[in-house]
């Protein structure tokens, strides 16, 4: 998607989420970032409409000059959120990403 404004919804045959049940999960993909000047969403995860702080239900990956992988299942503050920043990122190239999200609550990246 490259209109920066597109989403779309992903479910189960039956019509269920995607996610239910799951404890793990990886999401690759590839992206290319031509602007590195704010961060952008790769992906949003989530049941809810909108995001409210502090009470985040979601994974999210955000995309810049590297990734941010943020994992909120919270009712009171926000955990740390695993990320990778490229000092040499080259905004002409595509970039493959795998986000990994353990059942033990962390998350890891690999670009």
């Amino acid at each position: 998607m490259n209109d920066g404004a597109s989403y779309f919804t992903v479910a189960k045959d039956d019509g269920s989420a995607l996610l239910d049940g799951v404890t793990e999960a990886t999401i690759s993909f590839d992206a290319q970032i031509a602007d590195t000047s704010a961060a952008s969403w790769a992906f949003d995860i989530t049941s809810e409409e909108s995001h409210s702080w502090p009470s985040e239900h979601y994974l999210g990956g955000l995309l810049n000059a590297g990734v941010t992988a943020e994992r909120y299942n919270n009712t009171d503050g926000r955990p740390s959120s695993a990320s990778y920043s490229a000092d040499d990122f080259d905004t002409t190239a595509w970039h493959h990403y795998d986000v990994i999200y353990y059942a033990d609550g962390m998350h890891r990246y690999l670009c």
